[in-house]
């Protein structure tokens, strides 16, 4: 591997010990962040995904989550403070045949 001598250690040592790209910047950014309670994930790790299913089934199907942000939303907004988000019912996309799906 071609050594870089500007680079933070931080970065060497991430690239240098992973196998991908991807592991590379969970590596760094968990460096970088971690102590102030970033949570970097793998969106392509199997046992994730089965656990999220509970996740996205709610948002798809009974949209709790945009529910929570919108009661969240305006209790913020009943304080006086300005809205910095605006929910959408469904936050995952949805792919199927037409003009709103790739197939």
């Amino acid at each position: 591997m071609k050594s870089v001598d500007f680079a933070p250690d931080v970065f060497k040592t991430a690239y240098q010990s992973s196998k991908t790209l991807s592991e590379a910047v969970r590596k760094y950014v968990h460096d970088l962040f971690g102590d102030q309670g970033l949570v970097v994930v793998d969106g392509h790790d199997a046992a994730l995904k089965s656990i999220f299913k509970p996740v996205i089934t709610a948002d798809l199907f009974e949209h709790i989550p945009f529910e929570q942000a919108q009661k969240v939303t305006q209790e913020l907004e009943d304080l006086g403070f300005k809205s910095q988000i605006f929910p959408r019912e469904i936050n995952f996309f949805l792919f199927g045949k037409g003009p709103s799906g790739a197939n």
